[in-house]
């Protein structure tokens, strides 16, 4: 048993879930959620991309900030 499998079992045994609910995530629930996980991925990608020049201007800001915090003490 590989260690997503197990850590799947163990999620779904302290559900209280029984050995159908195993079976009905591996058949039907696995699938899914790895074809959504690879759809996603571009999305993820592109809001990160769109997120490093907000990056830059908190960087920037912390910059600022302890410059000033020097100056002023």
């Amino acid at each position: 048993m590989s260690e997503s499998e197990d850590i799947t079992a163990r999620a779904l045994d302290s559900l209280g879930a029984g050995p159908a609910a195993h079976e009905l995530y591996k058949d039907l629930l696995q699938p899914a959620a790895r074809e959504l996980g690879k759809s996603l991925l571009p999305l993820a990608k592109a809001v990160s991309l769109a997120m490093t020049p907000l990056r830059g201007a908190v960087w920037g800001l912390e910059q600022i900030e302890d410059w000033l915090v020097v100056k002023i003490t």
